[in-house]
């Protein structure tokens, strides 16, 4: 499985958007199994196993009691893909039967917001190899006047 680092500041949207949806207490799992953004901050920075396993499988998982999994809530976990692989967990509290139908909208929302980052990191050394371009034109113009 490739590395893919979303940061913080992301997650949180993500996390935000998500919850504004469904009014539940949404988590963000990175590939480690960490809750990296959630509503509920005394999650922050725990494992979360159940999102964990959502990684490994490929596959959402339903946690059908709080003692399931270390770290899990009742709810649903779904993995969120770029590229046909998990790069991260977006996880929804509350019983399971009540929240799935969130999560395909949770993780197009995801989906979204991670590829709109991309898009603009693209932008972003576009325009900074574009500079370096004109920089050595101008160095080398001014050189040999």
């Amino acid at each position: 499985m490739p590395h893919f680092k979303i940061n913080k500041l992301l997650a949180n949207k993500i996390v935000e958007a998500v919850h504004e949806v469904c009014n539940c207490q949404i988590n963000f799992i990175d590939q480690r199994g960490t809750i990296i953004a959630s509503t509920d901050a005394s999650r922050l920075n725990e494992f979360h196993e159940a999102g964990f396993d959502a990684i490994k499988q490929e596959i959402p998982i339903m946690v059908e009691s709080d003692a399931q999994y270390v770290g899990a809530k009742k709810g649903v976990n779904y993995p969120i893909f770029m590229n046909d692989h998990p790069i991260a967990v977006i996880g929804i509290t509350g019983e399971p039967e009540d929240v799935r139908k969130f999560g395909f909208l949770a993780t197009k929302i995801s989906e979204i917001f991670i590829r709109e980052q991309q898009m603009n990191k693209r932008e972003s050394d576009i325009i900074k190899k574009e500079k370096e371009i004109l920089k050595k034109e101008l160095f080398y113009s001014l050189l040999y006047l």
